[in-house]
């Protein structure tokens, strides 16, 4: 992903979900601080858990969603060709 590290917040609800995606410079912990504004928006808006992707090589993001307590949920396999 370059420079950039994608963050894909998306708030589950029993009828309703939201989902975005945001890509921010790996810069003084930016992808931080929108994590938690969107982990605060998403609480504050009544969702009940929450789930975050993150491709498998990119051990930075997944690093940091760690720490934030983010455990893992499932996994993808994908072949390309």
């Amino acid at each position: 992903m370059n420079s950039f590290e994608a963050l894909s917040i998306r708030p589950y609800r029993d009828a309703d979900s939201h989902a975005c995606r945001i890509c921010v410079a790996e810069l003084q912990g930016i992808g931080r601080a929108l994590l938690h504004a969107g982990e605060r928006y998403a609480w504050e808006t009544g969702a009940t858990d929450l789930r975050i992707g993150v491709m498998s090589e990119n051990r930075k993001a997944r690093d940091l969603y760690l720490a934030e307590g983010f455990a893992p949920y499932s996994e993808v396999l994908a072949k390309i060709r």
